[in-house]
């Protein structure tokens, strides 16, 4: 008996002996691995990020700045067209030159809405993918499933169980879920009320440098 107890005394200390030491704090090895991992994935992100901006500025520079040169253009264009005389040759040039400048103007228009339906494009089929989801059956019994605790704990408040599960927003324009495909608005797209001929309006003008 003596022997065993003293075998097992032995194997609990040698155990302990050759045991990782215990990792507490900043120091130790695991998490300062961790720590750094993750401190390089944000520093990636917010590098992406910067990067991002950056082009995104310098792009409206540039249309800021094609902009003021078109319209200068423009300006000069007008006034040679209305000091022409009426119907020569020198006014159907202004004139057709006028012309040039809105086409291109009109160009970057198109190619700016076709960016905007891309991007709207990806958002739609992003929505109805997590509608799919939505509409599976375990989805749709799991929603009920929390709906119903919350409705209880409400008391029956069906507005504010929705509010609580993020299903409607604070405020006077809250409605029910379900209640928005009865609202009649503006037929809208993907950048906003479509206008009276039926199409988008036109962007408007890049906003002037900011003053530093």
């Amino acid at each position: 008996m003596k022997k065993l107890l003293v075998l097992g005394t032995l194997l609990v200390f040698s155990t302990a002996a050759f045991a990782a030491p215990k990792c507490e704090g900043d120091d130790c090895p695991v998490k300062k691995d961790k720590k750094a991992r993750h401190e390089m994935v944000m520093k990636g992100d917010r590098s992406d990020r910067k990067a991002k901006l950056e082009a995104d500025k310098a792009e409206r520079k540039a249309r800021r700045a094609q902009f003021k040169a078109n319209e200068e253009k423009l300006e000069k264009l007008v006034k040679e067209y209305k000091k022409a005389k009426e119907g020569s040759k020198k006014q159907a040039s202004a004139r057709e030159e006028i012309g040039e400048v809105l086409n291109t103007v009109r160009d970057e228009q198109i190619e700016i809405r076709s960016e905007q339906i891309k991007v709207f494009e990806k958002r739609l089929a992003d929505m109805r993918e997590a509608l799919n989801k939505e509409q599976e059956p375990a989805a749709k019994n799991a929603w009920i499933e929390k709906m119903t605790d919350k409705v209880i704990a409400e008391d029956g408040d069906l507005g504010e169980a929705l509010r609580s599960y993020g299903h409607m927003p604070k405020g006077p324009q809250a409605r029910p879920e379900g209640l928005a495909e009865h609202h009649k608005g503006p037929k809208a797209g993907p950048r906003g009320p479509l206008g009276p001929d039926g199409e988008l309006p036109p962007p408007p003008p890049p906003a002037p440098e900011e003053v530093k």
